[in-house]
């Protein structure tokens, strides 16, 4: 098993070392068929990587606040932003050009998720709300209020109709969106709820928190599986892998740690630059073996190709 004392190497070998936002990076997401890596940043824009060349081959513009959020349709047709000025924007990947702007919250838009495979889109914000969007007539399906403070996190079940939402009262909630109904109040952290995020298999629902800590729940049950601990500083973000057997957790204490999900040990650390302000999450490619994550500095990007044989001990 590699020892994650050790340097990423040889288990992770750097592919491509990315600049050119001049502000600090928000949020990073991979276009579902792997081929560019979406950033954006508090310089306003939005740029698309292609993922063998590194090269910038598009730039969206047309925000005035910080975007703190991006999702891609899981068709790739559309690309949703949202920013601090209380917007959600809607793109056309191919042309760059804005299709309409859904108008809704009242307070800065902390995430966005879309269904897989459905044309629907959920947002969340610092106005305490969650709200399910017909994207393309850009109306409301569904507001949800519950949470007594911002909403930090929201993330989908792969059937398309549990909504996980994770916020600053230290609460998980879990929605049905066929009918708005809380099915699931999930208590344990101490802290904020920083990050949701389901397991592939929909079994485990994985939250980051201020408390320093990763809980692995149950959801059916409300039960909590484990407490992953070695953190020392909030953990901002979570994400598992939907093609290895591996979680991601980014931390304001300058690290972000890879979890094996068999028997939760952690094998790798890198150091990465935390805002706190906001840091975007790790980004893990949809199909191959590669990750995205902050470079030294905040407004840069760094992508790893990981060899999963070594990182595992396999």
């Amino acid at each position: 098993m590699a020892d994650p004392k050790s340097s990423p190497k040889p288990s992770m070998s750097l592919l491509h070392t990315l600049r050119g936002h001049k502000g600090q990076i928000f949020d990073m997401a991979w276009a579902p068929h792997g081929l560019t890596l979406t950033t954006s940043s508090s310089d306003g824009l939005i740029f698309n990587w292609d993922a063998i060349s590194g090269k910038i081959c598009r730039v969206f513009e047309g925000h005035t606040g910080e975007i703190h959020s991006l999702a891609w349709s899981s068709d790739e047709m559309l690309l949703a932003s949202g920013d601090t000025h209380y917007n959600i924007h809607l793109w056309d990947p191919a042309s760059g050009q804005l299709i309409r702007k859904l108008i809704g919250h009242t307070d800065a838009v902390t995430h966005l998720a879309w269904v897989a495979g459905k044309n629907i889109l959920a947002s969340c914000s610092e106005d305490t709300s969650i709200i399910i969007w017909d994207p393309e007539r850009g109306n409301v399906i569904m507001t949800i209020d519950g949470h007594d403070e911002a909403v930090n996190s929201l993330a989908w079940s792969g059937e398309g109709y549990l909504l996980a939402s994770g916020s600053d009262d230290n609460v998980i909630c879990v929605w049905d969106v066929r009918d708005g109904r809380l099915l699931r109040t999930l208590r344990g952290h101490t802290d904020s709820v920083q990050s949701v995020c389901w397991s592939k298999d929909g079994r485990i629902l994985a939250s980051g928190s201020s408390d320093h800590t990763i809980i692995l729940w149950d959801w059916y049950s409300g039960t909590i599986h484990s407490v992953l601990e070695g953190h020392t500083d909030g953990v901002h973000s979570v994400r598992f892998s939907q093609s290895k057997p591996v979680m991601a957790s980014k931390s304001w204490d300058n690290t972000v740690r890879l979890w094996r999900i068999d028997n939760w040990q952690c094998v790798a650390i890198l150091s990465e630059s935390a805002s706190r302000k906001g840091t975007p999450p790790p980004a893990f490619h949809p199909a191959g073996s590669v990750i995205a994550t902050l470079g030294e500095e905040d407004t840069i990007v760094r992508i790893w190709r990981m060899n999963y044989q070594i990182l595992l001990g396999s």
